[in-house]
């Protein structure tokens, strides 16, 4: 199997660690070299690359549930180990039944990239602080009140 190498030793060091650092010629969908270790800036990153391997070998990832399985393999850590725990069992008809102790119903807006994606941002994206949040919303332009 050849490897690839996407970017010089130099760029791949100034940049965060993301999916992988060199694409496998494989038959199958692109491999990654290392599973992902977590930080809150990472998140965006995370979703990007994981985005490029699908629309990349579109071929492997025609069902949104598999991307998020996908993505979900990828995360190393306890926090997102966890956090994609609990989001496997609203994707996962098995697993959400152990859990309950008997068989339920699943929401399955949850096997959509898109709310994937909202939730771990939700989870893993950049926080704001009160104080920031409070300077925004005073920074605001206001808009007269129509009566």
């Amino acid at each position: 199997m050849a490897e690839i190498p996407q970017e010089d030793a130099g760029e791949a060091a100034d940049r965060a660690p993301g999916l992988h650092d060199t694409v496998h010629e494989t038959s199958g969908p692109l491999t990654p070299s290392g599973q992902v270790q977590w930080q809150s800036k990472q998140c965006g990153d995370f979703i990007r690359q994981c985005e490029n391997v699908f629309s990349i070998e579109s071929q492997f990832f025609t069902y949104e549930e598999v991307r998020i399985r996908y993505a979900g393999n990828l995360m190393e850590g306890e926090a997102p180990a966890n956090w994609y725990e609990a989001y496997h069992s609203s994707i996962d008809q098995a697993s959400a039944n152990r859990i309950a102790g008997m068989s339920v119903v699943l929401d399955e807006k949850w096997k959509c990239w898109d709310s994937f994606v909202d939730a771990l941002r939700a989870a893993f994206g950049e926080a704001i602080s009160r104080d920031d949040a409070a300077a925004q919303w005073k920074a605001l332009p206001s808009q007269p009140r129509v009566s």
